[in-house]
């Protein structure tokens, strides 16, 4: 038998190499995506972040009454910050930026693992499945899931989610034991305990454990039994649980108790949100921290059978297509059953929120590199997908600067949707709250809020409050007066809506009324205003004592002013008007006997 030559036994004694990525190239990544969020990281404390345990007046709760209540695992990531940096907002969007750095990990592992059990190479996997994560990490319409505080529910419950699909597709075609079906389990647990909408995933690991592992036969489903029993039976339990769960302690922001829809008119409505989703994926053009997509009136809209029509087409070609293009079929359905909890059949108050795609984020960048593995890998082809990642990172870097402060995030959603008149509300708060009274003014001024507040709708609470509290800044007591007026006249419509938080809408409106008349020195109608107040939630008794403090600090009787201004304080601590009423009045006290001392020497 002829002996090889020698050179080709030296080669073949040297073993082929697996491909990988160089070893700083996670910690590139990482310092271009703290570079590209750097604007938004010393960000101010935005919208629903005012709201969050960690940001009130009083400080947090202790952390175990976070598991009294929905996602105790978000609210306790949040505690922690609180515990290392208090309210320092940086702490709290560094780690939020850290958790999509992870969460992009798992991205480009899910997306390899799946390249190659459909065929992929190994090399071609891992550029690809790079690519993808790239885009998850860097494209805009991430951003307000990682620039925005109170959306970390997002980034966090993801990490969970997609840790258990990267566990179900790390032992590729082998059977899963006990031990793994139990982490699968916890994490999606884990995640259902950080964001409800974590439960779809369950659907979804049954999904690839048939369609990528199982090759579409049941039977390679059924050895995985351990896992798929589990979780049918805790999507059983866990659904209807946190339906109930959500409709009855949201206040009207979600389930079926929220006001002025039904479950199919928002369900029609998302026919027409999906595409929005999209279309902001494929274009992520004029973002929004609000849309105020109105819930539609039926399903024979234009826009509705459109955009059902849409859907329906885009099912047929995946399932027309499915054997060759295995990863687009997948994702358009995973994209689908993820993005269930938030636009389907549950109403939300938002009809559209940008941050709900981040968990089904994947199925879209499924879709994206089946679509690149069908195309020639060329130089050119590297170079232009290097210009999308480089585009995608500029687009987030303009729009994470929105975040950095509660006045641009509004100006840039005004900019991007000028007929929101909700984002025209929060945009006058917004310049209310920075001391800019003349830009509120005019902002609201040119508000176009139609007949009778009728394009405002259940808004028109807050327009009227705001716009009074601007008037009343700008010293036009007149129009702050007739603007108050017209709050109480629409504050019944808006009664338990969570946005206003525990006060009722009448006696809010009613004691602004109160304090604007203390501020003209009209006492008759202060005192009966606050009367009304306090008709409507009885614990406003306190301001009975601040009207008499002012009043009796306006005609210089002083010792009664300081005593109406601290039973105010007893009845209420830690108010501001009557503490500084009280400060005024003990002031004036102080100097009242200085001048005292000095006439007697």
């Amino acid at each position: 038998m002829r002996k090889k030559p020698k050179t080709e036994r030296a080669a073949a004694a040297v073993p082929v190499r697996e491909f990988a990525l160089p070893r700083w190239t996670p910690l590139a990544i990482l310092a271009a995506l703290l570079a590209v969020y750097w604007p938004a990281l010393h960000g101010a404390i935005l919208y629903d972040d005012t709201l969050l345990p960690v940001f009130r007046p009083e400080g947090p709760p202790s952390w175990v009454n976070y598991f009294r209540g929905g996602r105790p695992l978000y609210y306790l990531s949040l505690h922690l910050n609180y515990l290392l940096a208090g309210t320092d907002t940086w702490p709290y969007h560094l780690t939020n930026v850290m958790l999509h750095f992870f969460v992009g990990g798992l991205v480009y592992f899910i997306l390899r693992k799946a390249l190659e059990l459909t065929g992929s190479a190994r090399r071609e996997a891992s550029l690809l499945a790079l690519f993808g994560s790239l885009v998850f990490l860097f494209h805009p319409l991430q951003t307000e899931a990682v620039a925005y505080i109170a959306s970390r529910s997002e980034s966090l419950s993801t990490l969970c989610a997609y840790g258990a699909l990267a566990l179900l597709l790390a032992v590729g075609d082998a059977p899963i034991g006990w031990r793994r079906a139990a982490l699968i389990l916890g994490l999606l647990a884990a995640g259902t305990l950080v964001k409800e909408h974590v439960v779809a995933m369950a659907a979804v690991v049954l999904l690839v454990d048939w369609w990528l592992k199982g090759r579409g036969a049941v039977a390679r489903l059924a050895r995985n039994w351990r896992l798929h029993a589990a979780l049918v039976a805790g999507a059983l339990i866990a659904v209807p649980a946190i339906v109930w769960y959500v409709t009855r302690h949201s206040a009207g922001s979600a389930g079926l108790s929220v006001p002025d829809t039904t479950w199919y008119r928002y369900l029609f409505t998302q026919f027409e949100a999906l595409w929005i989703y999209i279309r902001l994926f494929v274009f992520p053009i004029d973002q929004s921290l609000d849309y105020n997509l109105p819930s539609v009136g039926g399903l024979f809209e234009p826009l509705v059978l459109l955009g059902l029509a849409g859907l329906v087409g885009l099912l047929y070609i995946a399932w027309r297509y499915r054997a060759r293009y295995p990863l687009a079929a997948l994702g358009l359905v995973v994209f689908l059953i993820l993005l269930a909890p938030t636009s389907s059949v549950i109403p939300i108050a938002d009809t559209v929120a940008e941050r709900r795609v981040y968990l089904p984020g994947i199925g879209l960048l499924l879709v994206v590199v089946e679509c690149l593995r069908h195309t020639r890998s060329t130089p050119w082809r590297n170079g232009w997908l290097g210009a999308v990642i480089a585009l995608l990172a500029l687009g987030t870097f303009n729009y994470s600067h929105a975040f950095s402060s509660e006045v641009k995030v509004w100006e840039h959603s005004v900019a991007a949707r000028p007929e929101n008149t909700r984002a025209r509300i929060y945009l006058g708060a917004a310049y209310i709250k920075a001391g800019s009274c003349a830009q509120a003014v005019q902002t609201f001024d040119a508000t176009d809020t139609g007949a009778h507040a009728e394009k405002l709708g259940r808004n028109a609470f807050l327009f009227y409050m705001n716009f009074a509290a601007a008037l009343e800044c700008q010293k036009q007591f007149d129009r702050a007066e007739k603007a108050y007026r017209s709050a109480i006249d629409v504050a019944a419509a808006v009664q338990g809506w969570a946005p206003l938080g525990r006060i009722s809408p009448p006696a809010r409106a009613w004691a602004r009324l109160a304090h604007l008349y203390v501020m003209e020195q009209r006492w008759d109608e202060a005192f009966a205003a606050q009367q009304q107040a306090t008709r409507f939630n009885p614990r406003m008794g306190w301001m009975e004592y601040s009207i008499r403090g002012n009043m009796y600090l306006s005609t210089n009787q002083l010792d009664e002013a300081a005593a109406a201004f601290q039973k105010a304080l007893d009845l209420r601590p830690g108010d501001r008007d009557s503490q500084n009423g009280l400060a005024q009045a003990n002031a004036a006290i102080l100097a009242r006997q200085r001048n005292g001392t000095l006439i007697s020497k």
